[in-house]
């Protein structure tokens, strides 16, 4: 479920860190699907964050999001109450 997202980023910091790889801008979610119509085991989403080169990691991916534009909205506060 999209809530869940808190860990992955705080995997990716981790995997960052490790190969010592610097964000370039800041951290964001990308959410492919819609939660009022796909089942939560079935959402999928990214924790992403801008950077320079690369590293050899298996739970590391690369994507490319192309420019254009799409609808954003910014959330302040726990990721307990992001579902609300």
């Amino acid at each position: 479920p999209y809530h869940e997202i808190g860990h992955a980023f705080m995997k990716l910091g981790e995997k960052l860190g490790a190969h010592q790889i610097k964000p370039t801008g800041p951290m964001v979610g990308i959410y492919l699907d819609d939660p009022h119509s796909v089942a939560p085991a079935d959402l999928r989403s990214f924790a992403a964050v801008p950077v320079e080169g690369t590293a050899e990691d298996p739970e590391l991916e690369a994507i490319v999001v192309t420019g254009g534009r799409y609808a954003v909205w910014r959330y302040t506060g726990s990721y307990e109450h992001l579902g609300d």
